[in-house]
């Protein structure tokens, strides 16, 4: 689930403040608790009447079981993450990032992504997620700018997860991600800043069909080209739209983004350069 699919923005209180006054507005800090409480629970049921969920994620009041596993075979295992109900409010500042209490999954749903992987017995392990893994600079140059929002204000998680990549008891992660608009393909380390240190995985984050409308692709490679030579870790950056299409083997996962004009019918896909990553 994305962050936009659901009621309550980016991450979600359980309720705003008391003193909040009572409106219509889609900020939670802007209703009354029995108001959000009310969106909320009329939010899940929408959105369960509308997706492909299983009958196990059938809302329950304000909860509702969202992270879940499917095995295709012993070729791959996809775990579905759920980053908006148990996460910490986002932090501020790359100091408070580093804050070991932050949780981007909550300690229950943290358990089961860590003894899933170990036990999945797939060659694959596929991690559907909303936001982006691989460290996500926004500034060239000696300052750093990042978004917090993404697994870059949670630093001691995200380490500890990827450390797990790298024990020798997860066979082939690779994470999946939507949420930017953009296609980016990034090597996953434990330390971003660090080259030396081990690649662990990959990730492949997509790209938006049409949101955004027909891309400025000067501006963003005018703006990401240069960050791109100081993130050695990323491996492909483009913000056409369109979708990633995936290809996965005992040995192998291939993968292409699929471009389309948002605004013109009938004008023929093209495909983007190819990108593989080799099973271990």
């Amino acid at each position: 689930m994305d962050e936009r699919d659901s009621a309550g923005g980016h991450s979600w209180p359980e309720m705003p403040p008391p003193s909040a006054p009572p409106c219509c507005s889609r900020d939670p800090n802007l209703q009354t608790p029995s108001a959000f409480r009310a969106r909320r629970i009329a939010a899940f049921q929408a959105y369960y009447e509308h997706m492909p969920l299983r009958r196990s994620s059938l809302p329950r009041g304000l909860d509702m079981q969202l992270y879940r596993r499917f095995r295709f075979g012993s070729p791959a295992s996809v775990h579905v993450l759920d980053t908006r109900q148990y996460r910490s409010d986002q932090p501020a500042t790359l100091t408070d990032a580093q804050n070991p209490a932050l949780t981007m999954t909550g300690p229950a749903q943290e358990k089961w992504l860590v003894d899933g992987l170990r036990r999945s017995g797939s060659s694959w392990n596929l991690l559907a997620n909303q936001v982006m893994w691989a460290q996500n600079d926004r500034t060239a140059g000696p300052a750093q700018t990042f978004d917090f929002d993404n697994w870059d204000g949670y630093r001691v998680q995200r380490r500890r997860l990827l450390e797990h990549f790298g024990s020798g008891r997860v066979d082939n992660p690779v994470v999946l991600t939507g949420d930017r608009h953009c296609t980016w393909v990034s090597d996953l380390r434990p330390d971003f800043d660090d080259p030396s240190t081990p690649i662990v995985g990959a990730e492949i984050t997509g790209t938006s069909i049409t949101s955004g409308g027909n891309p400025n692709t000067a501006s963003f490679h005018a703006t990401y080209d240069p960050i791109m030579a100081e993130s050695p870790h990323w491996r492909y950056i483009d913000n056409q739209r369109g979708y990633v299409v995936c290809d996965v083997t005992r040995s192998e996962m291939t993968g292409a983004r699929v471009c389309r004009s948002c605004r013109v019918s009938g004008l023929p896909r093209l495909w983007s350069r190819p990108f593989a990553v080799c099973a271990l």
